[in-house]
């Protein structure tokens, strides 16, 4: 029994490997799919850290929402009110799936994105990554979190400035429950 223990800790290390190597070009649609963590006392898999492909919480639900900040555009574009109100249905409707986002200013000075593998309890695996400006993120956090009431979703759709749409979407988690991968930027100590 304790090889097996051996085993599973050696294949998700491997996993935590394959999962944070290979950063390059567009990694919205990228997550630590198989990256999960152990409970460092039973050995047993983190609850909600899994969402593997052909789950309900893999199945895309909309585009993902860009939106870039630059001073000509503002950020606005039809595409984008689009991509934020299929996100924002989806929250408050607590579907079943995933739905991502990414900000990035016009300069490149800051690049963000996150996406929710919804799992249509008001729960979800969120992966959340800063590729770009002075602190990039070396590993991404993967954590399992409370999205807020769908009320609250309810309440953002009804705003009319795209910036406060896209920070609704943002900032949908309520709680974190757990955390599957502890996020680590270039500006983390040791």
């Amino acid at each position: 029994m304790h090889d097996h223990r051996v085993l599973r800790g050696l294949a998700c290390a491997f996993s935590l490997l394959l999962a944070c190597t290979d950063k390059g070009g567009d990694t919205t649609d990228e997550t630590a799919t198989d990256a999960q963590t152990s409970d460092s006392e039973t050995g047993a898999p983190v609850a909600g850290c899994e969402c593997a492909e052909g789950d309900p919480c893999s199945v895309e639900l909309c585009e993902t929402a860009w939106y870039l900040e630059d001073e000509d555009t503002g950020g606005d574009s039809p595409e984008l009110e689009l991509d934020l109100t299929c996100a924002l249905e989806a929250l408050r409707d607590r579907k079943a799936g995933h739905i991502s986002w990414h900000y990035r200013t016009g300069d490149d000075q800051y690049d963000q994105y996150g996406r929710f593998e919804m799992f249509g309890d008001g729960t979800a695996r969120y992966h959340e990554s800063n590729p770009g400006g002075s602190c990039p993120s070396i590993v991404d956090a993967l954590t399992v979190v409370t999205l807020k009431d769908p009320s609250v979703f309810a309440d953002c759709l009804t705003e009319s400035s795209t910036g406060s749409r896209f920070s609704c979407l943002r900032a949908a988690t309520q709680d974190r429950q757990s955390t599957c991968v502890a996020g680590k930027t270039a500006c983390d100590d040791g």
